[in-house]
């Protein structure tokens, strides 16, 4: 399966795209970015740093936007400090 995850504020500004956490086939520490995955339990990892400036972001609701197979997926999360 073809996998992206994404995570944006709620400006629909790109914040970051967490890395993988090892699992099945995929090696850790790849970025989720139209990787492609077989069907298995895995773990995104976010460090909570924008991921151009790598500055922490502020605390607040943020979406992540996960995407198998060209279904999407959008939910909130709350960053607390």
């Amino acid at each position: 399966h073809r996998v992206s995850l994404r995570i944006y504020n709620l400006l629909a500004q790109l914040v970051a795209v967490p890395v993988l956490q090892g699992g099945g086939n995929a090696a850790g520490g790849e970025s989720l970015e139209n990787l492609l995955l077989t069907c298995n339990e895995y773990t995104a990892y976010w460090d909570g740093k924008y991921s151009q400036t790598g500055e922490d972001v502020a605390s607040g609701i943020y979406l992540f936007r996960l995407e198998v197979d060209g279904k999407v997926l959008v939910k909130k999360m709350i960053v607390r400090k």
